[in-house]
């Protein structure tokens, strides 16, 4: 989930995946507003005919596919994706890797707390496995990455969510039951009409996710005299709680616990599961706080399957940005006709538009456009856009 009323502006990063950095064992998301298995099935498949291998199979294309960095959101809390790395990653002195997601820090809010940031954070969980066996298989044992908040009191250990399916009214809101008392419904929002919200590959009545629940972390502030839901991040040892190009996105393999948080040591990890750790709806028009998977970076090795653009070195400028109704671009100059492509955070091209050689400005009208977090490219460069 990412919505304006959270930010008014991102900090420049971009990555885009490269082919076969990694392989997708399992995707179990719980229900969300961006889950959607109308984009796993084929064309005059039934719902009851999709299969947990075939989304997977599905997801490894669009990760291999897509122009940029395809997103996979968890939905709400106990969501969780399970990749196997095509190369391990070595444990070494500081921090091993890191799991891209799409937090970013609203500029705004930041300066003043800078010890305590936030702006866009919805942290997962993260698991590691070592395939200490060597058959290639996840059948070794899983160790927690014990995150900041791993000892909180407000973190709760065993905490168990059970969704509703409406089979009667597919397209209802989500109610959900907690074994803390909790009760609720992931609701459906105006922006995402998908004919459900609910996994339908994964249950067709309920399902029931167990883990760790993470302290809320939405709360309204003041910004400059709006009230504006705002996400802090915790301080360490989460997927998607960080912005990507950051020091604090790191994760430390040696933070790995067992089951019973006693620390363990493994050279290396080949296999990684993220676990949205959140149960937190801050506004109807928002939805839920959804942890969101778009890759993994090693930091021992320039191979990492990960390409980092930096937006303020790739010679693509969009102004006014944040924008309401139109924007203006400056282009590098091109020796012949080349396309503007905008592209949504899913790696859908919403609109392409060929730009006359030697061309270097430009405008478009986003009058039209809903509010939301776009990427613009031109010329194998890339921006990020902040529609209000």
């Amino acid at each position: 989930m990412k919505h304006l009323i959270l930010a008014l502006a991102l900090l420049p990063c971009t990555v885009t995946v490269a082919q076969e950095s990694f392989r997708i064992l399992d995707y179990s998301p719980a229900p969300g507003q961006f889950v959607d298995y109308t984009q796993f099935l084929y064309p005059g498949q039934a719902a009851s005919e999709l299969t947990p291998q075939q989304v997977c199979h599905r997801l490894d294309s669009l990760y291999r596919e897509s122009d940029f960095t395809y997103i996979t959101s968890l939905g709400g809390f106990g969501g969780s994706i399970t990749i196997a790395l095509n190369k391990p990653i070595p444990n070494r002195e500081g921090n091993d890797f890191k799991v891209l997601g799409n937090a970013f820090y609203n500029p705004a809010y930041t300066p003043q707390l800078s010890d305590t940031p936030g702006g866009s954070s919805e942290p997962g969980i993260i698991w590691v496995s070592q395939d200490k066996n060597g058959n290639g298989i996840a059948d070794d044992p899983w160790y927690e990455i014990a995150g900041s908040e791993h000892h909180n009191p407000q973190t709760i250990a065993d905490y168990a969510l059970t969704y509703y399916f409406n089979a009667e009214k597919p397209d209802a809101d989500i109610a959900y039951r907690s074994n803390t008392g909790d009760t609720g419904y992931i609701f459906r929002i105006s922006a995402h009409t998908q004919a459900s919200y609910f996994p339908l590959w994964l249950s067709t009545d309920s399902l029931t996710f167990v883990g760790r629940r993470l302290p809320p972390n939405a709360r309204q502030v003041e910004i400059n005299g709006s009230l504006m839901w705002l996400m802090s991040c915790f301080a360490y040892g989460y997927a998607d709680n960080h912005p990507n190009n950051t020091p604090e996105c790191g994760i430390d393999i040696d933070l790995a616990v067992d089951k019973d948080g006693n620390p363990v040591h493994l050279e290396q990890i080949d296999f990684i599961k993220v676990v949205c750790a959140t149960n937190q709806q801050p506004a109807l028009s928002i939805g839920e706080i959804s942890t969101e998977f778009a890759g993994i970076l090693s930091l021992h090795t320039s191979q990492t399957g990960l390409l980092p653009v930096d937006e303020s070195e790739a010679g693509l400028e969009v102004f006014p940005n944040p924008c309401k109704d139109r924007i203006r671009l400056r282009l590098p100059a091109q020796a012949k006709a080349a396309a503007l492509r905008v592209f949504d955070l899913y790696g859908r091209c919403l609109l392409q538009v060929s730009v006359p050689a030697g061309q270097t400005q430009f405008e478009l009208n986003t009058e039209s456009w809903k509010s939301g977090v776009y990427l613009l490219r031109f010329a194998e460069k890339s921006v990020r856009l902040v529609k209000l």
